[in-house]
């Protein structure tokens, strides 16, 4: 038996959403402009799914035409080469048409992989993160810049992941993170460089 008492709310959640990707906008740029509005409608307007969320990848996702990052410059621990000059591309096009719909439409990012030269595959495919200061502070400081580029867009970001599927070794963009060492990336790193430098971003454990 289920009972349900509607005055009385005892926890909310945040919305419904999906994940940007390149692959999805490429799709939509095949329609016409009346068919390609329709669908985003039916996404994200009111008499639609009226999704109010949206997951955006941080760097290549298994959904980009291929692997990239927005620091491709090996040795780069001040981010002088940081860029999202691709993700203007395909990307924030398509958050772009969402939020002429739902301009409320509230992002969080992830990374399926940090940049190739952080790695010890040296490779945007399985691997994991080199466990040296230098690149765990580097890491950190390109999740801020990230923040900071796309609001920059106009793109409100309100939480980060630090990794897509951490357990998970495979062929498409993608990490390997302990427990541990996910627990000392956020404790040691990414946690208060953010609490520094976005502070209104929240901090989620991962996906």
């Amino acid at each position: 038996l289920i009972r349900v008492i509607p005055r009385i709310t005892y926890q909310t959640i945040d919305g419904f959403g999906g994940c940007f990707n390149e692959l999805g906008w490429i799709a939509l740029n095949k329609a016409t402009p009346a068919d390609r509005q329709q669908a985003i409608s039916a996404l994200f307007g009111d008499d639609g799914c009226a999704f109010n969320l949206a997951r955006l990848p941080i760097g290549a996702s298994d959904f980009a035409t291929d692997g990239y990052s927005l620091a491709e410059t090996p040795g780069d621990f001040d981010l002088k080469s940081f860029s999202i000059a691709r993700d203007q591309k395909h990307l924030i096009p398509f958050i772009k048409a969402a939020m002429a719909v739902r301009p409320s439409l509230k992002c969080w990012g992830s990374p399926w992989s940090p940049p190739a030269w952080m790695k010890t595959s040296n490779s945007y495919s399985k691997g994991s993160i080199k466990w040296e200061p230098a690149i765990l502070r580097t890491y950190a400081n390109y999740f801020v810049r990230w923040i900071e580029a796309y609001r920059q867009q106009g793109v409100s970001i309100y939480a980060v992941h630090p990794q897509n599927e951490p357990n998970i070794l495979s062929p498409y963009p993608s990490c390997l993170w302990t427990g541990p060492q996910l627990r000392d990336f956020i404790a040691d790193y990414l946690g208060p460089t953010l609490r520094a430098k976005t502070p209104d971003v929240e901090l989620w454990l991962g996906t």
